[in-house]
């Protein structure tokens, strides 16, 4: 039987809620459009990538490693150290912006892997947590510096299409849910690929 690829993520209501109040707050052009600084946590939610019944954040270690935090047992430049002091329902807690950014490269790479390097990350901007990408011919290798002994191995056929869907349901969730974001001069990139996809039809 076939193995099945997915990401998922989900983002609560009130961080939609913040969002918008940044937009009405921070117009076209300001200062905070300008400087990215809608990358950083502007919209924090839970990401998860799995392949079948291997998840890349299991929640039991999740939970150990929260416990540590908890306990004082962290230092600053631990990956772990800014972790939310709670287990969400759906996977690792990050900067969704942040992630969806870098991202759109990474699947940039993939789509056209001769002309690129074979392994690149996502690196958290404000943290040291990273997701690593790497593909030796037709095998994406997901791993993460947070749990360095688990790695997806995905076949490229599976990873670019729901690759793909991920991004156009993150831009359709974004421009229904904060409109007028996607105008921003820091969104020019998700905005291009989104026009490139047809999502954004009512421009």
């Amino acid at each position: 039987m076939a193995m099945i690829f997915q990401i998922d993520w989900v983002i609560e209501e009130p961080r939609w809620t913040d969002a918008r109040q940044v937009v009405r707050d921070h117009p076209l052009g300001s200062d905070y459009d300008r400087r990215n600084n809608a990358f950083w946590w502007l919209l924090s939610g839970e990401l998860q990538f799995r392949h079948d019944d291997i998840v890349l954040f299991p929640r039991d270690r999740i939970r150990s490693s929260l416990e540590r935090v908890r306990a004082g047992m962290m230092e600053m430049g631990d990956p772990w150290y800014s972790i939310p002091n709670r287990v969400g329902a759906t996977g690792m807690t990050f900067g969704m912006l942040d992630f969806v950014g870098q991202f759109l490269r990474i699947v940039e790479g993939l789509d056209g892997a001769g002309k690129n390097p074979a392994e690149v990350r996502f690196k958290e901007r404000d943290g040291q947590r990273q997701i690593g990408f790497g593909w030796i011919g037709d095998i994406v290798t997901i791993s993460t510096n947070l749990y360095p002994d688990i790695r997806l191995h995905v076949p490229k056929s599976e990873f670019l299409p729901e690759a793909h869907r991920f991004l156009d349901e993150f831009i359709l969730s974004l421009d229904q849910h904060v409109p007028g974001i996607l105008a921003w001069e820091s969104f020019a990139r998700l905005r291009a690929y989104a026009q490139a996809h047809g999502l954004l039809t009512s421009e």
